[in-house]
């Protein structure tokens, strides 16, 4: 892609920052901060002409948010504004190329959203300097269709102009056009240039200190930096810089200035030059590392390094790695190849057989004190030929000879020849001398900063106690500063250097010095106090200052001693008095500690009034204005303030009988009063009495206390309570207990204590009927179950007693009633007999015959709550039918000639939902099957008849919607209920009816039944008939005996087929999207020359023309 691109030569220029408000001004002048000196001072001139021409210029103030593209471009162009934030991705249009203009300075917060640039570059020519900074932003401009975009991110050729790259991700064409302006890149920066196009033409570049940046473009053979007007490459210390390309790595243009600051690193992949620089000055500082090499799979066999001065300052590697064909690794325009400091590097042309390391025009190649490997060439090894160590020497380069050298070192001399090197390397002069000492300043309890001089570049090490408490490293001219937590007076602080070898000097002691004294301690003092004490510096002077009421003051000294401690008399002083104390010795003076006279009086005893273990409140007598603590034992259980007159009263929760209260008053000083306590009174009352209790009893009366809570707890640990009336009676329900268990009884009154129990124990009574049961004629035994207490059961007839029967240990019994009763419907009586003899209640019964001789159960009609009868029909040879309510006989009812009933109910039957059987009684009085009906409400909650959708002969459900309150639907035909159906959420049911209804015109009903089972209004609907079916006729393929399926194809509207074999329906099948179906069929056909047909059925299973065929 081609540019117009204007490139103006002119006098050497660096870049000079000035700060004016927030924005930061690079203006042309002669140095470049920390990196080029020069003796011309008219750009130094220009440059403060300059900045004071813009200082003026008002500043944006305002932070704005932007969200999509015009909300950016209008804040690019509103000089109010000094941030952007980008609250999402944003899109320029790709229609034109210099749509937003950047006409002030201002910074882009990318937040890590992502701006779309397509084809556009944000114009900042038209506005003077500005500085725009992108921070934190992802941008995309990979749209390529016109060179629009070749300018990158911003166009500028205004002088002093300045872009800012902070932690950015860029993909597209050139990054910046600024040829006569700054582009400063930090943080974590990556950016990609595609279209053969450059990273950037610019007039300086800074890679600032700690930034890690990648840039590559290897889509062409355009540069990857391009320095034009003399400006300068700065890569400051401790930055990272990896640069791929299939052009030059860096191009200056002119005389230029390109640095790789101290401790860092630049990596060139390169396929030309790595660093072209002919007419520049090229630094390589103390720890850095670079590494310059060819691009592997594009290779140009050309030199890595072109330059003109040179300096290796102490580089920790310095690698420089040609093609296998290059004929020399660097090409010096003249100039000088410095290599000082200690330097590791490693020049290798790996055209081992023929290649050269340098190739110089006039070039002073010159080593400072380094150890040097020279590698003939031939020598592919890593054994070099040669080997000088502290080399001091100059050899001069014309064209790949070394054709003059100089050196006290002989073999220097004559054996460094470049024309017969292929590498030359140096693994440096290890460092084993230790730096000096360091000097420290003085150090004093307030010194939170050690400083003084050590070693340049050297570690500086502050200890204290044997602990690390400070480390900083020393600048250029050896100044250190190291901060520290202050130390105490007298602590020793020891302080070392360590290089970059690793060798640590000696330690520098330093005596923390004392700023003052420490301030003395004093300790409590009472109004009734005639000495104060404390603690002091040891041998201190103490002086103790007391204002009076003169206005003057009182003094007092004393010595601290060797301990610290001290003791000096006073008069007696009031209550409030403020007493200063301070402390000098050896010129220091102390800060003054003042403290205060308090009360250390006691008040007297205080009184409490008796109490006992119903109370809820303490009161009593103690000195006005204390508080006074009330204690139960050595728990605290209220407090209250004495009122004007000395008089308390506090709230309490009732304490036991025995325990100890205790109250002590608190002045507003503090001080404790003697205490005074009462013991707490006992009221628990006596044990109440039970009436006598017998074992048919249940009821028991219990006499107390009045108002007491009475409790009885029964024998099997059950408990029950009431509250004694105004005689102290107190009266329960009980079960009937067992002769000679224990009740027992307690009351409880106001102290909530339960008495002592009282007891009795319950005697005999009359037991219990047992029960019998039912007895058929013939029957051996009579048998049935005995209540608790019972030891045998007699067996009476006709009231005389027949004989008696044994109790099983499970209260079962049985005894032998054949020979006495023999006739059904013979009455007889069972009574249990307790151990003294006595009989219990009388249970009766009837002999009845073996079998029931009613075979059906009766109907029950609907039972609405309040009816005064309960009705219905009986089956054959019911003679009485008995209502049977929650499982016990309520009464028997008579049955009518025509085998209807109606038996007494409304007396049992009295909640809606309440269950109950009707039993036929045959002429022998043995019970049929029963029918079992529920209580409805005699008015349903439903008010609206149900609606009934179109009803077709055939179909298989009724559908329709209801009303409010419908729980369950019936379905009944011809009067009579076929089935109940269930009611969906949103007020539809459907309920089957294909079996009960047959025939078209068929009249049905459906009724709506509300939770209570009450029917409400019914709906009325008749069957339709079918209408005839337009489908065709279903294709049938070939059907072989004992295949699965039968299979074939339908016409438009059959959505399922039936098999009918023998005229009769087999089963229903599935039809396919396709038309096609199978059904199965293995079951049914399974002999060659049955028939068979499928009938097609439409939507609403009304069947169409069918297919008939035989079995193969």
């Amino acid at each position: 892609m081609n540019k117009k691109k204007s490139i103006k030569k002119g006098i050497i220029l660096g870049v000079a920052s000035l700060t004016v408000g927030s924005q930061i001004l690079l203006a042309p002048m002669n140095v470049l901060a920390d990196s080029v000196q020069s003796s011309d001072t008219s750009n130094v001139t220009k440059a403060k002409a300059l900045a004071t021409s813009i200082q003026g210029r008002a500043l944006g103030t305002r932070i704005v948010d932007a969200s999509n593209f015009d909300e950016f471009k209008a804040a690019m162009q509103d000089a109010t504004v000094k941030q952007i934030n980008l609250t999402g991705d944003i899109s320029f249009p790709d229609t034109v190329s210099q749509d937003v203009r950047a006409n002030h300075s201002v910074v882009i917060e990318g937040n890590n959203h992502t701006i779309h640039m397509y084809r556009q570059t944000i114009n900042g020519e038209q506005d003077g300097i500005n500085t725009i900074t992108f921070q934190n932003v992802n941008i995309d401009a990979t749209y390529q269709v016109i060179d629009w975009a070749a300018y990158g991110l911003v166009k500028s050729s205004v002088n002093g102009y300045v872009v800012n790259l902070d932690n950015v991700t860029y993909n597209g064409p050139q990054v910046a056009w600024l040829l006569g302006g700054t582009l400063n890149i930090s943080g974590n920066t990556t950016l990609n240039a595609h279209y053969t196009q450059e990273i950037a033409e610019v007039k300086n570049i800074y890679f600032k200190s700690g930034s890690n940046v990648s840039l590559q473009n290897t889509e062409g053979t355009g540069n990857n930096i391009y320095i034009a007007n003399q400006g300068n490459a700065i890569i400051e210390d401790n930055a990272k810089v990896k640069i791929t390309t299939k052009g030059i790595g860096i191009y200056a243009d002119g005389t230029s200035v390109i640095k790789v600051g101290n401790g860092s690193s630049l990596d060139i992949i390169s396929k030309n030059q790595g660093i072209y620089a002919p007419s520049s000055e090229v630094t390589f500082g103390k720890g850095s590392s670079t590494n310059l090499t060819y691009y592997a799979t594009d290779v140009a066999n050309i030199a890595r390094l072109y330059g003109r001065t040179v300096t290796l300052d102490g580089t920790k590697a310095f690698n420089v790695t040609s093609a296998p064909e290059t004929p020399y690794a660097i090409y010096m325009a003249g100039g000088s190849f410095s290599i000082n400091n200690n330097s590791i590097f490693d020049i290798n042309n790996q055209n081992v057989a023929n290649g050269s390391p340098f190739y110089g025009s006039g070039t002073n190649l010159s080593f400072d004190n380094q150890q040097v490997n020279a590698f003939n060439r031939g020598n592919s090894t890593e054994a070099p030929d040669y080997t000088w160590d502290g080399l001091v020497g100059t050899s001069y380069l014309s064209g790949i000879n070394s054709s003059n050298n100089s050196s006290q070192t002989s073999s220097f001399v004559n054996g460094f020849k470049n024309q017969n090197f292929h590498r030359l390397t140096s693994t440096g002069v290890p460092d084993t001398t230790a730096p000096d000492a360091p000097t420290v300043n003085t150090i004093n309890d307030k010194t939170t900063e050690v400083t003084g001089k050590a070693e340049p570049g050297s570690t500086v090490t502050v200890s204290a106690g044997g602990k690390v408490i400070g480390t900083g490293t020393a600048d250029a001219d050896g100044n250190y500063t190291v901060s520290i937590p202050a130390q105490d007076a007298g602590t020793i602080v020891s302080v070392d250097a360590t290089d970059e070898a690793g060798n640590k000097s000696d330690s520098t002691d330093k005596v923390v010095a004392a700023t003052s004294l420490e301030n003395p301690t004093v300790n409590k003092v009472g109004d009734s106090d005639t000495t104060i004490t404390g603690t002091a510096t040891p041998g201190a002077k103490v002086t103790i200052a007391i204002p009076n009421d003169n206005g003057g003051t009182l003094t007092y000294t004393g010595t601290a001693g060797t301990d610290g401690k001290y003791s000096i008399t006073i008069g007696k002083q009031k209550v409030g008095t403020k007493i200063n104390v301070s402390a000098s010795k050896d010129g220091l003076d102390s800060g003054t500690v003042t403290t205060t006279v308090v009360d250390t009086t006691a008040p007297a005893q205080p009184t409490l009034k008796a109490v006992s273990d119903i109370d809820t409140k303490v009161t009593g007598t103690a000195e006005a204005g204390s508080t006074v603590t009330i204690k139960s034992g050595d728990v605290v259980i209220a407090k209250a303030t004495a009122d004007a007159n000395g008089n308390y009263s506090a709230t309490i929760t009732s304490q036991k009988g025995g325990s100890v209260i205790t109250v002590t008053a608190t002045d507003k000083a503090g001080n404790v009063s003697p205490a005074s306590s009462v013991t707490v009174k006992n009221t628990t009352l006596s044990a109440p009495t039970i009436s006598p209790v017998t074992a048919d009893q249940t009821s028991v009366t219990v006499t107390g206390n009045p108002g007491a809570e009475i409790v009885i707890t029964l024998p099997d640990g059950t408990s029950m309570s009431r509250i004694a009336d105004a005689s102290g009676k107190a009266t329960f329900t009980i079960s009937k207990l067992t002769a000679g268990s224990i009740l027992s009884a307690t009351q409880t009154g106001a102290n909530g204590i339960a008495s002592n129990a009282a007891k009795v124990t319950v005697s005999a009574g009359q037991l219990d009927a047992p029960t019998i049961d039912k007895y058929v004629i013939n029957s051996s035994y009579v048998t049935g179950t005995a209540p608790s207490g019972a030891k045998r059961v007699a067996l009476y007839s006709n009231g005389v007693l027949v004989r008696y029967g044994a109790v099983a240990a499970d209260g079962t019994y049985s005894v032998w009633g054949k020979d006495a009763l023999k006739t059904v419907g013979q009455t007889f009586d069972v009574y249990a007999v307790d151990a003294n003899g006595k009989l219990g209640k009388k249970a009766s019964s009837t002999v009845v015959s073996g079998k029931s001789l009613v075979t059906t159960a009766p109907t029950i009609d609907e039972y609405k709550l309040g009816s005064t009868y309960v009705t219905g029909t009986v089956g054959e040879n019911t003679k009485r039918i008995a209502l049977y309510v929650d499982g016990q006989l309520a009464r028997y009812g008579a049955v009518a000639a025509d085998g209807t009933y109606k038996i007494w109910g409304k007396d049992f039957l009295t909640k809606i939902g309440q269950s109950f059987e009707i039993r036929p009684v045959d002429a022998n009085g043995i019970e049929g099957p029963a029918a079992t009906a529920k209580v409805v409400s005699n008015t349903s909650l439903v008010t609206t008849a149900p609606t009934i959708a179109d009803y077709t002969l055939g179909e298989t459900y009724i559908t329709g919607t209801v009303g409010e309150n419908t729980k369950r639907i019936a379905l009944y035909v011809n009067g009579q209920l076929a089935r109940y159906g269930a009611v969906a959420a949103d007020g539809t049911y459907k309920i089957w009816g294909k079996d009960t209804l047959t025939a078209a015109g068929q009249t049905f009903e459906v009724r709506p039944v509300d939770q209570n089972g009450t029917v409400g209004p019914a709906a009325t609907a008749t069957v339709k008939g079918k209408s005839a079916s337009t489908i065709g006729a279903p294709v049938i393929n070939d059907y072989k005996a004992a295949t699965s399926y039968v299979t074939g194809t339908v016409s438009e509207g059959t959505k399922r087929i039936a098999l009918y074999v023998d005229g009769k329906l087999v089963r229903y099948g599935a039809v396919a999207t396709d038309g096609t179906y199978k059904i199965w069929a293995s079951d049914i056909l399974k002999t060659a020359g049955q028939t068979f047909e499928v009938h097609p059925v439409d939507a609403n299973g009304i069947e169409g023309n069918s297919t008939t065929s035989v079995v193969k």
